[in-house]
């Protein structure tokens, strides 16, 4: 009867034990069982022992069946996806409990400032930050997993705590195009992800120096990590670059003359002007210090205008001796008959007179016309534009013209009577000059 009485208790209790284990261990035919509670409540974890994996239920608990010696070292915990989206990680055992990081899956997209989207492949990396510490670098155009949660000590036990990641850095052509720790977000509450980064619209035009008319072809663009592109200029030598980063920038035209590469610091949305010194700008410099220059050459000395002349009389002086000599040797002197004045005699009376506005106003129109006509055929400019560089030209050189030529004709004409009675004397003196023996 007592015997009947313990395998009717037995067959009753033992069900009950298996519902209820023990929080320890029990130990029989040498193998352990292992009471397991994750923190936070994970339900479907799986814990791996020698192949056999034990799975927790909605509490989060679960019975590990394994060897007796050292079973808690034995588990293997794998990352488990449990639930789109979201994975449990295990991070550490504390005080017989498994405590889990949860991470989420996020994915980034990028605007400017403008809420106009930017590609993610023109971002090389974007750094960011979590609340807990850590630091990670990514590379976007893939979703990233990224710890959202964690369990922290607290009074009477443990809780999860989420973790908020703020963005540090976003490269893009060599510099970063956001402010450090002004954007944040949750991972936990948000899965999409979107970044504002720093770009900015820039309006390059190229213009001539001096005369201020469109002048080029190609803009280019030196990126701040080295990277050279060229965009071609409309017809008004204009372009506009909608999104360029936030960064330093070197910028130049292609034209034909001179032009000077700019730097240039975008920080906001700038209009940038370029500037070509154009062949026309260098020959009209050039030649406008040449005529100043030789113009306050001759004023300043005008010797240097009289010695040719002075030279010329000379030699004059000398030639009609010789031919005095030999007339009187001859017997045959008799008077020169003056030539008729023919048409390049009356030019060069023309010309070796006093200038005029009338001759400068010809000379002034010849230079203007032929630099309208270049800039219109060879630069391919509106004609508008030649006749109005024409007409500037034109008001340029007629003083510019007159003014040289007034200079040249003063300092020729302004032999002082000194020298002319001297040139007399001479003459007078080889008309007087007494015959030599053999004439004798």
């Amino acid at each position: 009867m007592t015997s009947l009485r313990a395998a009717l208790l037995g067959m009753l209790c033992a069900p009950a034990a298996l519902c209820c284990p023990a929080p320890a261990r029990a130990q029989e035919s040498g193998a352990t069982t292992l009471y397991v509670q994750t923190v936070p409540v994970l339900e479907g974890v799986g814990f791996v022992v020698g192949g056999r994996t034990f799975t927790t239920d909605a509490r989060g608990r679960a019975l590990v069946l394994g060897p007796a010696p050292g079973l808690a070292e034995r588990i293997e915990i794998p990352d488990m996806e449990i639930e789109p989206g979201v994975r449990a990680r295990f991070s550490r055992r504390k005080e017989g409990k498994y405590l889990f990081d949860l991470l989420y899956r996020v994915r980034m997209s990028f605007r400017d400032l403008a809420g106009r989207p930017i590609d993610a492949s023109r971002v090389t990396s974007i750094t960011l930050k979590g609340s807990h510490g850590v630091r990670k670098t990514l590379k976007p155009g893939r979703a990233q997993w990224l710890q959202g949660a964690r369990v922290v000590p607290f009074s009477g036990g443990y809780r999860r705590k989420r973790l908020t990641w703020v963005v540090e850095k976003a490269i893009v052509d060599g510099t970063n195009v956001v402010n450090r720790g002004q954007q944040s977000f949750l991972p936990a509450g948000t899965r999409n992800v979107r970044v504002e980064l720093l770009f900015y619209p820039a309006h390059v035009s190229a213009r001539d120096a001096l005369f201020k008319f469109p002048l080029g072809s190609h803009v280019r663009i030196e990126y701040p990590n080295g990277r050279v592109e060229r965009h071609a200029l409309d017809q008004d030598a204009e372009v506009t670059l909608p999104s360029l980063a936030r960064g330093e920038y070197r910028v130049s035209v292609e034209a034909p003359g001179i032009s000077f590469e700019r730097p240039l610091s975008l920080s906001r949305e700038q209009t940038v002007e370029l500037e070509v010194l154009s062949y026309l700008d260098l020959g009209l410099s050039f030649g406008v210090l040449i005529s100043v220059a030789l113009g306050l050459l001759l004023v300043g000395r005008p010797h240097l205008a009289r010695a040719p002349r002075r030279l010329s009389s000379h030699l004059s002086h000398a030639v009609e001796q010789r031919v005095g000599i030999a007339r009187r040797r001859l017997g045959r002197s008799r008077p020169r008959a003056q030539p008729p004045k023919n048409t390049r005699s009356r030019r060069r009376d023309r010309l070796g007179g006093p200038p005029t506005w009338r001759d400068s106003t010809w000379h002034a129109a010849i230079a203007a016309l032929v630099v309208g006509l270049l800039v219109v055929l060879l630069f391919g400019r509106d004609p508008s534009v030649g006749a109005l560089l024409a007409v500037f030209m034109f008001l340029l050189y007629l003083p510019l013209s007159y003014g040289t030529n007034r200079a040249l004709h003063d300092s020729r004409s302004g032999v002082p009577e000194k020298t002319e009675q001297m040139g007399g004397r001479q003459r007078e003196d080889g008309l007087r000059t007494p015959p030599s023996r053999r004439d004798r």
